[in-house]
């Protein structure tokens, strides 16, 4: 089985005008979301609010949620949390004057259209207690349009707050990447001719011609980076087939198993589906795969991302994956963690 989200967004995106050379870094780990709005709303939408945000990630075994998320009102938010980077509020015309002080600079006219508007149409704010951040602002006429608004577009919700994060919590461990000053970076650009900025606590544990292989290790776990190349020759190599297809062989020779003849793979079965979308990349035309590796002939297994990025010269395909080891272990974290250094290629 595979699905493709393709990712079209309808957010209406407002600029902060605030220095945000003066703006401190804002605060978070990975998935967490806080989300504000009336006591009211809580009262009559807490388990609607459950089910969209606590939604399980397809893309893991475990019942790991897209989003932690802490529910709060004005006061709440004031006191602790507007420095955090992913926030959502949720606007009805009952809480419009409680949340008004928090809401951008918008007429009575563009106000009343969103509430009455019965598709799905938030608004986004960058940076504006902090950077970087997002604040995102749904509106509707009433409590019930409301839950409606959430259930109807879960996906869309989820799919969008996710990836915008995921970029953000990038520019976070790397603010300066674009120098391109990461050790790993230049290691890498020097063989492949694209780089990516690979953590410090991550150390090479194989380079073989130009297949690297960076690995943070614990007892009985692993997180993992691979990166490689491959002469570009058409777009049918961004097809899933070839994708897929490459990374095996790829895996085959590079990455052996515990015992002679093993080898890792990428799981066939319906129970781990894959998973593809289209992206750009710092500029630069991109595929993005997930999927749940295996080792032939070995219980073993997790879930991996992996970008395909065309270089800037259409020359060859650049591969940065992530992988992680983990048994009955948490991956949530680190699984958005490899993603975010995945958007540092360039």
């Amino acid at each position: 089985m595979r699905h493709c989200f393709v990712l079209i967004t309808f957010f209406t995106l407002i600029s902060c005008t605030q220095n945000q050379s003066k703006l401190i870094t804002s605060k978070g780990e990975p998935g967490k979301l806080i989300l504000i709005s009336s006591d009211q709303l809580y009262n009559i939408l807490d388990s609607t609010i459950d089910a969209v945000f606590y939604e399980p990630q397809p893309w893991l075994a475990m019942d790991e949620a897209y989003f932690k998320i802490s529910k709060m009102n004005k006061d709440a938010f004031r006191r602790s949390f507007m420095e955090y980077q992913t926030i959502l509020f949720l606007v009805t015309k009952e809480s419009f004057t409680e949340l008004k002080a928090f809401l951008p600079n918008m007429s009575p006219e563009e106000i009343n259209k969103l509430f009455d508007d019965k598709n799905v149409n938030p608004i986004i704010v960058n940076n504006r207690y902090a950077t970087p951040q997002k604040i995102y602002y749904l509106f509707a006429n009433d409590i019930e349009s409301m839950g409606k608004k959430l259930v109807k577009n879960r996906e869309f919700l989820l799919t969008t707050i996710y990836n915008n994060e995921v970029r953000d919590f990038s520019a976070r461990l790397f603010p300066n990447h674009s120098d391109t000053s990461n050790s790993k970076f230049k290691q890498i650009k020097s063989e492949l001719g694209t780089g990516v900025a690979v953590s410090d606590n991550f150390e090479l544990l194989k380079k073989s011609g130009r297949f690297f292989w960076f690995g943070e290790r614990y007892s009985n776990e692993q997180t993992g980076i691979f990166c490689y190349r491959v002469p570009y020759v058409d777009t049918s190599q961004f097809n899933d087939n070839y994708l897929f297809s490459f990374r095996d062989s790829m895996m085959k020779a590079q990455v052996p198993g515990p015992r002679e003849g093993t080898y890792m793979t990428t799981s066939a079965s319906d129970i781990y589906p894959r998973f593809s979308e289209y992206q750009t990349i710092n500029g630069l035309y991109a595929k993005k795969l997930r999927g749940w590796w295996t080792v032939q002939g070995e219980f073993m297994g997790g879930p991996y991302v992996l970008y395909a990025v065309l270089s800037k010269d259409n020359k060859y395909i650049f591969f940065y994956e992530g992988f992680i080891y983990a048994p009955n272990k948490s991956k949530s974290k680190n699984l958005r963690t490899l993603e975010a250094i995945g958007y540092t290629i360039q």
